[in-house]
């Protein structure tokens, strides 16, 4: 599965629940990943960091991030 479509899949449960992070989280990680030549599990590394930057809650990341991850290795 491609990362366009495991994003893709992030449940409406947990966009709704977590707005802010569920269209920051994606966003960050494809930045990352197609800017800078990052691989995804180097991705993740960088993700907290922003989390704490831009206020986001580390709960919401996590879960996100878990859903993304699930449907990568589906």
């Amino acid at each position: 599965m491609s990362i366009f479509n495991a994003i893709s899949t992030i449940s409406a449960k947990t966009i709704a629940q977590y707005p802010a992070c569920a269209t920051k989280a994606p966003l960050y990680l494809l930045s990352k990943i197609f800017d800078k030549k990052h691989h995804f599990s180097e991705a993740i590394l960088c993700f907290y960091p922003m989390c704490k930057i831009d206020g986001l809650d580390y709960v919401a990341g996590a879960e996100i991030l878990r859903e993304i991850s699930a449907s990568l290795n589906s």
